[in-house]
């Protein structure tokens, strides 16, 4: 039962550091270009480069999931990329090869069924790769604390955090094709 995950918090997390919309081919290509320099250039001494990583997509009771809307890359603490692939034919190469950079290790709850998804989508990103290097953060919980809960991140985040995600359904049930709500 969620009652187990009852905080005293009634305030929701909040993010303070910069989020970059991303909603066309060429900006996300040199974005990502520029994020695997730095990689390169500034993570020589790393061995694994942490990345949370998360997808939505809109979900039509008739039809079934639609095609992937947005995924979502947080490299650091200052930053956060959401990218609007819902209008993209391709995704760009560089944005794949960052997904698959060796030193990328990407994080997220229920992650692998996001790759799943995302080669069903786009066929040319494999899910194996990505969901080798990946860290499923509800399994990884689970083996630290010796759990064996299933997670959701609103559950994760106020079981770690002590702090209240906001997943209204009125925003996770959204259209999350182009253009995105302030509270998207």
């Amino acid at each position: 039962s969620s009652d187990r995950f009852e905080s005293n918090s009634k305030e929701f997390i909040t993010y303070s550091g910069k989020i970059h919309y991303i909603t066309d081919f060429y900006d996300c290509a040199e974005t990502f270009d520029k994020l695997l320099k730095q990689i390169d250039e500034e993570s020589k001494d790393l061995n694994e480069l942490p990345v949370a990583f998360d997808m939505e997509w809109s979900f039509n009771w008739t039809s079934g999931p639609d095609k992937t809307a947005v995924i979502q890359i947080c490299c650091d603490l200052d930053n956060c990329y959401i990218v609007q692939v819902s209008k993209l034919k391709r995704i760009p190469a560089s944005f794949v090869a960052y997904l698959n950079h060796p030193k990328t290790v990407l994080h997220g709850v229920n992650i692998k069924n996001d790759f799943r998804k995302l080669e069903r989508d786009f066929p040319y990103i494999k899910a194996d790769p990505l969901i080798e290097k990946c860290v499923e953060l509800g399994t990884f919980y689970n083996q630290v604390f010796n759990s064996s809960e299933r997670w959701s991140l609103a559950n994760l985040a106020l079981q770690t955090l002590k702090q209240k995600v906001d997943k209204a359904r009125q925003v996770r049930m959204s259209n999350w094709n182009m253009p995105l709500s302030e509270n998207q």
